[in-house]
């Protein structure tokens, strides 16, 4: 084993940290590039010169730099000249070479070169002499040598590129950078939320130092992978490099564990994980990844062995790791110097077990009365198993539908004959009920297809005589296997050993004879050996790379397979003579195919589908003329090829159908033959580089369905789309990744195009022709930042189902009531300013995303209550930066109030008074999940048939929650220890939490209410103690003038400050140190009290001459409008307003600051007096005394602060005052 090494931790509360000078970039450029990285959802930390004290580094610069994965050095001309730049340059350095390459610097040089920053120009080394005058020796020589090791990291040349589209590029890079692929977790399951707290309590975040192993068992087909999956989605994104390993026990069987070490190194980031056998592996992963913070799920293992050889010692990884592992077994390996955890994985419990049975016989979440009793016992017998829940359920739906309570008794007798321990037995009752073709494929999926895209084996068994789309639904149907992302099958592993063990079973009929399908490398290698029985074999796979990569197919061999149809091979090769060779071979893979082809007379008539990719091959290659110019052949797979620079000679292939050249990164040309296949439908050339335009030719194929051209990471984009792309009449799906120029006009002619994506493109326009495309359902501008506005021809797409402006520079919609189809809106990180009125009129939209739209300023009222998802900013598990914003899913939700759910439709709704197990069943709810969530479904979840309304009026006259009880609960202040218990709760749960719940779970004896607003108000981490500065006094009065004493919607634009703590502020000083500058008692008098102006233009006269910039207000003629519109003032005389006082030309007119209508000021003793007549107290030319508010630059100010143009529509509630 490696000996142990002290470690570092690298977290990851910042994924990027800047380092620039200051009066250099800060204002320009700098400011560009970190709101481009923020709007990409990428958390960044700017270093602020204010927090830099005393000779050395601050502690916060420190923990950024030591927390962040990239670090951005903008090289600028005075950059070396400061001593902090150069401190932040030698610690970024430093703690890149600590991490083993988990870590990386990108320079950009601003207007530095790079021989600057080598301190081959007098720049750098200019600055380096003024240092040694204050600085000691050793000090300015490393600081020499850190600038000439970052001078030789490839870097980012500013050049002439303008500044957004420099951080576009940039942006694009660091998301490759940072990019972690999460698990899919099927939507139909339970999410269990108790077994994940379980096993983030055994992980212990919060504790940094140790590297901990939390070994999860259980039996097959509980829940052990959902449950990891699910832990491992959470918690991805916080660590420095992050892996899951799936199915261990398969992989290592057919690829071994060398495969398995390769991919582990891989995932975590290390480049040059050439593996050769396992000892190299422990060797490198005990190097490599020591001083890496990181988590690892290693999943279905059965042999300790495994773990010894990936994961032997908790040296191997640096502090603050996690690992874990699900097994069936019970035996936990040894893990020196680290700790280990025990976690087995429970059945589900009752409630849960029937409400995922429910959800898979019945499409509901409740058994209808009439099969309660039913499901209620086929959930008792399968004793909370998931997988067989879900099987069994899925079977039983369609006897359901006919109402067949006789099948269902058929199901619960077979299912009470087999102990609940034997899982596969049970499952084997769903496979004995489907038809043979179903069956069949059944079986190839689970010896050869997980994890495969499905539409390769579609054509093998169209081939073969099969109706396969039926099939695959009738196998989805009955919850035998699943669809996952990118189309690919996946299955439990429970149900791939079922099918593989019915497949070992074939041998008991005829022990003298080999399986008709063989998927493990020392079986095919047996059976290529042997002589008898390979006409019984119809699938085999050579295709393990350390046995097959040299091994050598001849006639020999191969002459006695008859009915193979499927062969995968992995870097072998043919030798010799071949013919009638696999006659009847319907796809070939044969993945790594070597440069050099040594057969001959090899011809596949039957070839269907031919796979070649990450193969040596390149034009020129003789295997060509042989078995790739097959005349049936219909998939050409060539992904990845790289000595490709143009495609081969097709025209003998007359039916090919799939054309897939993705990655083949030297492809310059496609071969003009291309133009003969008249039957192609699909191509995919992403990530070509070199090829940079969609080609005409393929414009003359009338059949093209799909075109996929999508650029990939330091890529280039396609320069354009020829004109004639409007003749592709049957073309379906386009995506392509433009240069700058405007699609052609031709687009619109695309009458049968369903999904149009243009992500990434560097377009500033979209044609108005686009509104002709009739049938478009999905529209996806992701990235394409040159946007600024989508033509008003959108309206005219009355398909369009989903819209993806995500990460755009569209800063808003048009009008989209037309639009009556759509149903999903994608905003995330985009730029938009408001959303249009008009989405009201979307009656069937059903998710809006508006994750990290820092500058979205309105939402309509009155939103549609169809409108069920609503995807909105907020820190999980509060890790990272917490940033106070408004609180749209309030919003949102407070406007589905307005309309009427589905549950309240009275012919299905119980009425009257309330039962005591109904007022059991609504607390219990409320109390497992909190008033926050979705009220509309609350019944249907909760098991009641009641209205959503009479359940939230019934849950009011309940009274407060249990935590509330008077009796039981503390007043008063909180103690230091009271403090404690709520931060640890937070920190190890995040604020998503169940307040209701949280007093008793954290061992607090308060109201629920109490320690919400505890947290909010005094212990959140992000909160801004202190005084207020210049600014935020303008920002409040600003928006004051605007809104009133809308105090939550203030504090959203002052991150950091509180609701509370602006209000506060607000009645105690800076009301008053408004009112001390214009309030001359009267004499004799000593009180004068004043209630504050109560409509805007009121408020604009009482603080116009202190924010010279204050919008004006002009209120819509129609009186039923409930919103505002807002004009900045001009600003011409703005310097002077803000100034001196003169009542004759001030932009408020005549010195009346409280308007004639209300003004008024009432003493102690009840009297009244008009303000006017006070007018002539003030000299109209005295300076204003200090008010902390001059200077407000409404160019600065004014409008960034707001986020707000001329034409902008902010939505403040009612059309009353406040």
């Amino acid at each position: 084993m490696a000996p142990k090494r002290k470690r570092t931790s690298p977290a990851t509360s910042y994924q990027v940290f800047l380092s620039f000078r200051g009066p250099d970039t800060r204002q320009g450029f700098t400011d560009v590039l970190y709101h481009a990285l923020v709007d990409a959802g990428i958390r960044v930390f700017r270093d602020n010169e204010e927090i830099r004290k005393g000779e050395y580094i601050g502690e916060e610069i420190l923990r950024a730099i030591e927390d962040s994965r990239i670090f951005v050095p903008i090289f600028s001309r005075t950059y070396a000249f400061s001593k902090w730049c150069l401190i932040e340059l030698a610690k970024m350095v430093e703690s890149k070479e600590k991490s083993s390459g988990s870590k990386r610097i990108l320079p950009i040089f601003y207007d530095a070169s790079v021989n600057d920053v080598k301190l081959k120009t007098e720049l750098y080394t200019e600055a380096l002499s003024i240092h040694r005058e204050k600085f000691s020796p050793n000090t300015v020589q490393q600081w020499e040598k850190t600038l000439r090791e970052a001078g030789k990291i490839k870097g980012w040349e500013l050049k002439d590129k303008g500044h957004a589209e420099f951080a576009k590029e940039f942006v694009r890079k660091v998301s490759v950078e940072l990019k972690v692929k999460k698990k899919y977790v099927t939507g139909s399951l339970v999410e269990r939320i108790d077994e994940q707290d379980a096993l983030m309590s055994l992980l212990d975040l919060k504790s940094s130092h140790d590297v901990r192993l939390v070994w999860i068992h259980g039996m097959g087909g509980i829940g052990k992978t959902t449950l990891a999956q699910a832990v491992f989605n959470r918690l991805c994104d916080h660590f420095g490099g992050s892996s899951f390993l799936l199915d261990m026990r398969e992989t290592a069987n057919r690829k071994g564990i060398e495969y398995l070490q390769r991919q582990l190194l891989q995932d975590l980031g290390v480049k040059s994980a050439d593996v050769t056998d396992e000892n190299d592996g422990i060797w490198m992963i005990s190097e490599k990844l020591q001083n890496r913070k990181v988590l690892v799920i290693f999943d279905d293992v059965d042999d300790l062995e495994q773990i010894g050889k990936l994961a032997g010692e908790a040296g191997w990884f640096g502090e603050g790791s996690r690992i874990i592992i699900t097994s069936r077994n019970k035996n936990v390996p040894v893990f020196e110097g680290g700790r280990v955890e025990i976690l087995e994985a429970e059945p589900m419990k009752f409630e849960e077990s029937l409400l995922l049975f429910s959800r898979h016989a019945f499409g509901n979440e409740n058994p209808p009365e009439d099969f309660r009793d039913l499901s209620e016992e086929v959930v008792r017998i399968t004793g909370g198993l998931p997988l067989a829940l879900e099987v069994v359920g899925s079977q039983l739906r369609t006897s359901y539908e006919h109402r067949d309570r006789v099948h269902w008794d058929h199901m619960i007798g077979a299912l009470q004959k087999i102990p609940a321990r034997k899982v596969q037995d049970r499952l084997k009752i769903s496979y004995d009920a489907l038809d043979w073709e179903a069956k069949q494929i059944f079986l190839d999926i689970a010896c050869f297809f997980i994890n495969e895209e499905k539409t390769k084996a579609i054509y093998m068994w169209q081939s073969c005589g099969f109706e396969p789309y039926l099939a695959v639904k009738e196998l989805v149907d009955a919850s035998l296997i699943k669809l996952a992302d990118e189309n690919k099958f996946s299955m439990h592993d429970q149900l791939r050993d079922l099918g593989r063990k019915i497949v070992r079973d074939e041998r008991l009929k005829d022990p003298g004879k080999p399986c008709s399908r063989i998927w493990m490398h020392e079986d095919a290698l047996k059976v290529l050996r042997e002589e008898e029985g390979k006409e019984n074999v119809e699938m085999l796979s050579l295709s393990y790379n350390e046995l097959s990569k040299d091994f050598i197919l001849t006639k020999q061999e191969l002459k006695s397979f008859k009915n193979l149809r499927f062969l995968s091979l992995c870097g072998s090769n043919f030798l010799g003579d071949l013919e009638h060779a696999l006659p009847k071979l319907i796809w070939l893979s044969w993945r790594s195919c070597p440069d050099v082809f040594q057969g001959t007379n090899l011809y596949l008539k039957n070839l269907i589908v031919l796979d070649l990719s990450r193969s040596l091959i390149s034009e020129t290659w003789k295997g060509w003329s042989q078995i790739g110019m097959c005349k049936e052949l219909k998939v050409l797979d060539l992904t990845s090829c790289h000595r490709l620079t143009k495609t081969p000679d097709l025209s003998v292939c007359t039916k090919l159908e799939r054309l897939i050249l993705n990655d083949c990164v030297n492809l310059v040309e496609i071969d003009h033959s291309v133009g003969t296949l008249k039957c192609l439908k699909y191509l995919n050339a992403s990530g070509c580089h070199y090829l940079r335009d969609v080609p005409e030719v393929i414009c003359s194929l009338d059949g093209v369905e799909e075109i996929v051209m999508v650029a990939k990471g330091n890529f280039r984009d396609i320069l354009k789309l020829p004109d004639s792309i409007g003749t592709l009449s049957r073309l379906k799906h386009l995506s392509v990744s433009l240069a700058r120029s405007t699609p052609p006009n031709s687009l619109g002619y695309l009458k049968s195009l369903v999904k149009l994506d243009l992500s990434w493109s560097k377009m500033a326009e979209l044609p108005e022709s686009i509104g002709g495309l009739v049938k478009l359902e999905y529209l996806s501008l992701h990235f394409c930042r040159g946007i600024k506005e989508l033509p008003d021809s959108m309206r005219d797409l009355k398909s369009l189902a989903e819209l993806d402006i995500s990460m755009s520079g569209i800063t808003r919609l048009p009008s989209i009531k037309y639009l009556q189809e759509l149903k999903v809106i994608n905003m995330r990180g985009s730029v938009i300013e408001w959303i249009p009125i008009s989405i009201r009129k979307l009656k069937k939209l059903e998710k809006l995303d508006i994750q990290d739209c820092d500058h979205l300023r309105y939402i309509p009222t009155a939103m549609d209550p169809s409108l069920l998802t609503v995807s909105c900013s907020a820190p999980e598990m509060g890790f990272g930066e917490q940033r106070t914003r408004i609180d749209w899913e309030t919003h949102l939700e407070s406007q589905r109030e307005m309309g009427r759910a589905p549950c309240c439709d009275k012919a299905n709704v119980k009425k009257g008074p309330w039962s005591p197990e109904e007022d059991a069943k609504l607390k219990d709810y409320i109390e497992k999940h909190g008033t926050g969530g979705n009220w509309f479904a609350l019944p249907r979840t909760a098991g009641l048939k009641r209205c959503w309304k009479s359940c939230q009026l019934r849950y009011k006259e309940m009274g407060r929650a249990p935590c509330c009880d008077q009796a039981n609960v503390k007043k008063g202040p909180w103690s230091a220890e009271e403090d404690a218990k709520l931060n640890d709760y937070i920190e190890k749960h995040g604020t998503g939490v169940n307040w209701i719940t949280l007093p008793r779970t954290a061992g607090l004896k308060r109201c629920w209410k109490s320690c919400r607003l505890r947290w909010l108000n005094y212990l959140r981490p992000n909160i801004k103690h202190g005084e207020f500065s210049d600014v935020e006094d303008r920002v409040i009065c600003t928006l004051f003038a605007t809104i009133g004493s809308r105090w939550s919607i203030i504090a959203a634009q002052l991150p950091g400050r509180t609701t509370n703590g602006i209000k506060n502020y607000w009645n105690m000083k800076l009301k008053k140190k408004l009112m001390g500058n214009f309030y001359i008692n009267p004499p004799g008098t000593s009180n004068l009290s004043c209630g504050l102006p109560s409509t805007p233009e009121q408020r604009h006269h009482f603080i116009a001459p202190f924010s010279p910039t204050i919008p004006t207000l002009s209120v819509p003629s129609s009186s039923t409008s409930n919103f505002y519109e807002l004009s900045p003032f001009n600003s011409s005389s703005s310097s002077s307003a803000a100034t001196n006082l003169q009542p004759q030309e001030t932009l408020v007119g005549p010195i009346n600051m409280y308007g004639h209508e209300a003004a008024s000021c009432s003493f102690s003793d009840g009297s009244s007096v008009d303000k006017d007549h006070h007018h002539h107290q003030f000299n109209h030319h005295q300076q204003v005394p200090n008010n902390n508010l001059q200077g407000f630059s409404p160019s600065h100010h004014g409008n960034e602060i707001l986020g707000l143009g001329d034409q902008d529509i902010i939505n403040y509630g009612s059309n009353s005052t406040r």
